[in-house]
């Protein structure tokens, strides 16, 4: 997998974030597109491809909040052979949008999955136990779900095809205890040492095409809370960049 890693700052969390100073790092600010927090609109779509247009999908993406996770789209959209899309996620982001056709932090899934010829499989970890029952039958034959119980009893994930199709990978920090990473979403009980010996076995199993990570704290708190909770969460974005790059 290649190794440049992309820091897509939408609310300016990043800046209170330590591990994102690298100069080493490709910076992309894209505070300054409207239409772009927790859905985006047509415009905000033209411009952020517009932006993204010589970027590779491989690599390491950091997103900003889940309220912008619907960029990782974007990546996948990029990938013009078959692929599986593994996702570590509190919520399936499948949902129906209110408007038709509008993409939202909670939609992305259900369009790639609708849309993306590419895309043959779905894989889910972390959600709550019963979620795979709230997918409509027409997406859910194409998804995979291991919920968070499995992951804590140590029950060996096995990504179905392991091995035949490259996987992109999306973490979302809020599958995470809030004893490990403060996000803006109501968050699951995974581990971050879980976490990790997934991801572990992921990158030493599958061949990954590239990754991306968000889930980071919303901007608009105390001063504290946000200091607090930013250098908590860029400790977890170090630690999944590490074993990344050390695989």
């Amino acid at each position: 997998m290649n190794q440049q890693v992309v820091v897509i700052n939408f609310s300016g969390i990043y800046d209170l974030e330590p591990f994102a100073h690298d100069r080493h790092f490709k910076h992309l600010d894209f505070s300054d597109i409207n239409g772009t927090d927790c859905y985006c609109d047509a415009e905000a779509q033209e411009e952020i491809t517009r932006r993204l247009k010589y970027l590779s999908p491989e690599g390491f993406h950091f997103i900003d909040s889940g309220n912008y996770h619907y960029i990782t789209k974007f990546w996948t959209d990029k990938i013009r052979r078959p692929f599986r899309l593994i996702l570590f996620d509190h919520h399936t982001d499948m949902q129906a949008p209110q408007i038709p056709g509008l993409l939202t932090c909670g939609s992305w899934v259900r369009e790639m999955l609708l849309h993306n010829r590419y895309l043959k499989e779905v894989v889910v970890l972390g959600t709550p136990a019963g979620t795979e029952r709230k997918v409509p039958p027409r997406l859910g034959r194409r998804v995979i779900f291991d919920d968070e119980n499995l992951i804590h009893r140590h029950v060996p994930v096995h990504p179905a095809d392991e091995g035949r199709l490259p996987v992109y990978v999306s973490i979302d920090k809020d599958v995470l205890s809030r004893r490990d990473a403060i996000t803006n979403w109501d968050q699951g009980t995974v581990r971050l040492d879980e976490l990790a010996v997934i991801l572990r076995y992921i990158l030493d199993h599958e061949q990954v095409i590239g990754m991306d990570i968000c889930g980071e704290y919303d901007l608009g708190h105390s001063l504290v809370e946000e200091r607090i909770a930013a250098k908590e969460d860029s400790e977890v974005n170090e630690e999944i960049l590490r074993l990344a790059e050390n695989k």
